[in-house]
């Protein structure tokens, strides 16, 4: 794997969770699950920061070095997650580092069920 940052948790319960299989050298996309409505698309990776800057037809990544908040707070440079708004090429970091997370396990009772990951210091959504 390439991850380059710590990439396991360790519940504790004699299982150990490790996810930097999942470090992709470029980004995972996604379209929001009701793009009709919300109309946004996600680049995230897994353990790292996306190679790069993440664009849209609409949204060019330039719209991503340097991001706002809904509070005015702005970031810049490289992230592990991104939200793209495909109607008016707005960019909102989700998460500031891939070491700023937050591991929590779906099912306590049931390990199998898996862990998530979660991206902290992102952009204040409006």
């Amino acid at each position: 794997a390439r991850a380059t940052v710590p990439c396991t948790y360790d519940t504790g319960l004699g299982v150990v969770y490790d996810l930097s299989y999942l470090d992709f050298p470029g980004a995972y996309t996604v379209l929001d699950a009701n793009a009709e409505v919300y109309n946004f698309t996600y680049f995230f990776n897994v353990c790292g920061n996306t190679a790069e800057y993440p664009y849209t037809e609409k949204t060019p990544s330039s719209a991503c070095v340097t991001t706002t908040g809904a509070t005015g707070e702005t970031q810049t440079g490289p992230a592990p997650a991104w939200q793209l708004y495909n109607e008016n090429s707005q960019c909102y970091r989700l998460g500031n580092s891939p070491t700023n997370v937050k591991w929590e396990l779906i099912d306590e009772y049931d390990l199998t069920r898996g862990v998530s990951l979660q991206y902290l210091g992102g952009d204040a959504c409006p």
